[in-house]
């Protein structure tokens, strides 16, 4: 059972990012689909599920970490379950806590199992890995059939609402360029996932030069044909949230092992070489995603600004209950009916949507168990500060990480990376 459980946890790192699901019902808003409404069940739920009930069964070897600042999950899931109480459809809020549930599962899994954690860790590069092969796979033929048995949904630049680049080629002809996915919902959140998988292959690397491993050679040939690739990978999502988690990332990294700079450097050189290599033919798609004056810059700048504007109209109603988990779309329709159904998107803050949806206890209980972390990655000087940072940033300015169901995952994995990496020995 101990084996199965093992396996289990590497085979879920690895798959993690696959969309494979059965759509039960499709989310409407204003006569058109409105994805944030689907209600769904994922391959990966299922193996998750699986999981939790070995390790159920099986608690040999199990020690459960539960420092004293994790005390504020527990506001922020009871704050979650009142809120279905107020919310519009309590059938979706009580379907988008189940949700966050199984996030809750897989971080018990994370810290209360006995598994080799750098193999863990390992497998999830791969997996990220795969991503970055799929995103630059997409771009350079600009577009990807569908696959069902993948979760890959079909992408073109000539589709209308797909994530491109408008801009002028130097000859002066205009041009559409998709944006790599993965097989993610949002090039963005391939972006996400790629600065953590960068930052923490860099970390690992750091970690096994330290070390007198048998595979140290492997493991290091790995991690640096790993940060190819997902440099690669990270440059054709044009994530500007992505390259500014990524920078400050490693800028952090380097403060904290200046000292040990020949650690670092090849990874370092390896990611401004692929960039540097990568701007050479296309310098002006990059140029273009920082020119604010572009029409689809200018467009994602205004909506971000309508759903701030949206979002503290919600927190004037309803700041200390929230207005219901899952729901903001639903109450944003509200204020505003004239609109196509994909316009009603969460605030781009994940603290903010936090807050909106579920009340002003949830949002202190976020930021306590943050404040908590970081305090004791400051004091321990943990070597995963630069991705705890990095996170932040993302959080800070996108929805995914509480609105989608791989945001929510990735956000309880990373949660059990950093605590684990405060209260645990790595194997």
């Amino acid at each position: 059972m101990s084996k199965l459980l093992t396996y289990g946890l590497y085979l879920l790192a690895l798959a993690l990012p696959l969309q494979t699901r059965y759509i039960f019902s499709y989310g409407q808003l204003n006569n058109g689909p409105w994805s944030y409404g689907d209600i769904s069940l994922y391959g990966l739920d299922l193996l998750l599920l699986i999981l939790l009930v070995i390790a159920l069964i099986n608690r040999r070897g199990a020690k459960i970490i539960w420092p004293k600042y994790l005390a504020w999950l527990i506001v922020l899931i009871i704050a979650s379950i009142l809120s279905i109480a107020i919310a519009p459809d309590p059938y979706l809020a009580s379907f988008t806590l189940v949700k966050i549930l199984l996030g809750l599962g897989l971080f018990w899994l994370l810290l209360s199992q006995p598994y080799n954690r750098l193999k863990f860790w390992l497998w999830f590069l791969t997996g990220s890995c795969l991503q970055a092969i799929v995103g630059i796979w997409q771009f350079l033929i600009q577009g990807n059939p569908a696959n069902k048995w993948l979760g890959l949904s079909a992408h073109s630049a000539k589709t209308l609402g797909t994530s491109v680049i408008e801009t002028i080629r130097p000859d002066g002809l205009g041009e559409r360029w998709l944006r790599a996915y993965g097989t993610l919902d949002h090039p963005n959140i391939l972006g996400g996932l790629l600065v953590i998988s960068l930052l923490l292959s860099v970390i690992l690397l750091i970690k096994i030069q330290q070390q007198n491993l048998k595979q140290k050679k492997l493991y290091t040939y790995l991690l640096l044909g790993y940060s190819i690739i997902m440099s690669a990978g990270l440059f054709f999502t044009f994530s500007r949230t992505a390259w500014l988690a990524l920078i400050i990332g490693w800028l952090i990294l380097i403060m904290q092992y200046y000292k040990q700079w020949r650690l670092w450097l090849w990874p370092l050189i390896i990611v401004a070489v692929v960039t540097s290599y990568l701007m050479w033919p296309f310098h002006y798609l990059a140029l273009s995603r920082l020119d604010e004056t572009q029409r689809l810059e200018m467009k994602s700048l205004d909506e971000r600004s309508d759903y701030r504007q949206q979002s503290q109209q919600m927190l004037n109603q309803s700041w200390l209950t929230g207005v219901g988990l899952g729901n903001y779309g639903l109450v944003a329709r509200k204020l505003d009916k004239q609109q196509i159904s994909y316009w009603y998107q969460p605030v781009h803050n994940t603290y903010l949507l936090i807050f909106v949806e579920t009340g002003i206890l949830s949002i202190l209980a976020v930021l306590l168990l943050l404040a908590g972390l970081f305090f004791y990655s400051r004091q321990q000087v943990s070597p995963y500060l630069p991705i705890l940072l990095a996170w932040l940033v993302l959080m800070s300015l996108d929805h995914w990480w509480w609105s989608l169901h791989y945001g929510q995952l990735l956000w309880w994995l990373i949660l059990a990376l950093l605590v684990n990496s405060l209260h645990l020995n790595h194997k």
